[in-house]
């Protein structure tokens, strides 16, 4: 594909990573000099987890565990040798941060690719792709995610960037080219997929779905002589959750041990349940957990009556894919949705939010995972708007350069306010400690247990 190839994008590419690099050291020093690093408990339990694999009195990669998957420890190994770096966090963080670059420049490539490819021009393309990377990269609750040991980073990273190989494979096949860039962007996509199955269990789901789309798209442009990579990509993509089965089953004698074993999700629900007390609503019901998890999705990017904003900016987007099919490989970014549906339902993973009943904060970092959809349909409609005010224009570049300089006036104005929103954030943390109101790491609250709001009462 010609924008991949060209030497100037790649040059873009890299000011996008040098300035994701600029806000990740940034956001970084913010927390750790505020002693913010280690606020999560599950963030303490992973730089342990990775500390114990070779400092323990029975070191080894028995000490992974089973119910958090062993690739963001594994990673963190390197970094958590020296014991400073282990007492303070920051060896857990340097991973986050590494693919939180890998983040920015992967979603800025997506948009950038799949727009040019597109009825839109080029120059449009960098300038949606550029402001949907500066909302994902300028949100304040991935900044901090991004400087802590929690996985979520890593896994977007992952996330994004296969969806990035799958889409060039799917363009290329669409126009029935079977090259060897288009069978390496296949073995790619293979790969990140098998890294994001050992991040996080969303993975599992995420390669279902991308296998589906590749299996389908490439057997219908290319036909027979591709059947052999299919298999093969098939058999990368699932080999993370065989290789985890195994080990779980060889370990601990039982399989799915992670999944219904005295530490999987299921069982602290249960552990945790009060006698008398109602489950989730969400429980055995996926419109309800839908709900729940848009509305963790909705706290994940703005406050108050700017949260159905969000939305509603998104779906006006998501009609640009009616208007051009080449735009539909976006729609694996809403994969998260009716994974979290399952999770909540069914899975024993409840969320919970402040405005609806139990009013409490719970998991509801989850809602980060659809940032990246969010980022990337609000982009769109903008230059959706951008290609309808230029129609008919005979100055098509002037009308194009324009909008351009609109998008990215809007893009530091969104940068302003997301880089006040982080500066602050960390404040916002702190009261909340002391007051008592909710403890960071996400337990829920007692002081809300008499209070009974629901989705479609919110306050």
């Amino acid at each position: 594909m010609k924008a991949v190839t060209e030497p100037g994008w790649n040059y873009e590419t890299a000011w996008v990573a040098v300035l994701a690099t600029v806000a990740s050291v940034i956001a970084f020093l913010i927390y750790f000099r505020a002693g913010e690093v280690l606020l999560y408990g599950d963030a303490v339990a992973h730089i342990n987890i990775a500390r114990r694999v070779f400092d323990s009195r029975t070191p080894g990669l028995l000490q992974l565990g089973t119910v958090w998957l062993p690739l963001p420890h594994l990673l963190m190994i390197p970094f958590l040798l020296s014991k400073p770096a282990w007492q303070t966090g920051m060896g857990g963080s340097l991973p986050s941060m590494a693919a939180y670059v890998f983040g920015v420049t992967g979603m800025f490539r997506l948009v950038r690719n799949v727009l040019s490819a597109s009825k839109m021009g080029e120059s449009q393309a960098r300038a949606t792709a550029g402001f949907a990377a500066a909302i994902f990269a300028l949100n304040p609750n991935l900044l901090y995610l991004q400087a802590t040991a929690m996985t979520e980073a890593l896994y977007l990273a992952l996330f994004l960037w296969a969806i990035v190989y799958c889409s060039e494979f799917v363009l290329a096949a669409s126009r029935k080219q079977w090259s060897v860039e288009t069978r390496r962007s296949l073995w790619k996509c293979g790969a990140c997929l098998l890294a994001a199955c050992l991040t996080r269990y969303d993975g599992w789901f995420l390669a279902a779905c991308v296998a589906v789309v590749v299996v389908l798209v490439g057997w219908r442009s290319l036909g027979a002589p591709v059947w052999r990579s299919l298999v093969a990509f098939v058999l990368i993509a699932a080999a993370g959750p065989l290789l985890w089965l195994a080990y779980n089953g060889m370990v601990y004698r039982n399989a799915l041990e992670f999944a219904n074993g005295p530490y999987s999700a299921r069982a602290i629900e249960q552990k945790t349940a009060v006698k008398g007390f109602p489950p989730h609503p969400g429980t055995h019901n996926l419109a309800v957990a839908g709900l729940y998890f848009l509305k963790a999705a909705e706290f994940s990017v703005a406050e108050g009556s700017g949260q159905r904003l969000w939305l509603l900016l998104a779906a006006i987007g998501f009609l640009a894919l009616l208007r051009d099919r080449r735009l539909a490989i976006l729609l694996l970014l809403w994969v998260p949705v009716p994974f979290y549906m399952l999770s909540v339902a069914y899975g024993g993973v409840p969320i919970f939010v402040p405005s609806w009943w139990p009013h409490s904060l719970y998991n509801l970092r989850y809602g980060v995972q659809l940032l990246p959809a969010l980022a990337v349909f609000l982009a769109l409609k903008m230059a959706v708007r951008s290609a309808r005010d230029c129609s008919g224009d005979h100055k098509l570049r002037e009308c194009i350069k324009s909008r351009t300089g609109e998008i990215s006036k809007s893009s530091g104005e969104f940068a302003l306010a997301h880089a006040i929103g982080a500066y602050l954030v960390s404040t916002i943390v702190r009261t909340s400690t002391a007051s008592g109101a909710a403890d960071v790491s996400g337990r829920p609250c007692g002081c809300f247990a008499g209070c009974r709001n629901s989705p479609g009462t919110d306050h």
